[in-house]
């Protein structure tokens, strides 16, 4: 039995779908990445305003004790 390894050429053809197809699989594991960033900076976000709100209506629902001033220097 006489089997020969013989080099294997790509042709240009082939070459490009394999990298086409190399592309594909990197572009998608970098969108699913980068959509996972995108939710979390979005709830840091929202989190965040929420609480600048919160802050902000205290004093309208909460009175300060009478002998406290607040000094700001």
């Amino acid at each position: 039995m006489n089997l020969q390894v013989q080099p294997q050429q790509e042709t240009a053809r082939e070459k490009l779908l394999k990298d086409m197809k190399r592309t594909k699989g990197v572009r998608f594991n970098a969108s699913i990445r980068i959509e996972e960033t995108e939710r979390k900076r979005t709830a840091s976000t929202a989190y965040a305003s929420a609480a600048v709100v919160v802050l902000t209506l205290l004093p309208v629902f909460f009175q300060w004790p009478s002998g406290w001033k607040m000094r700001l220097h």
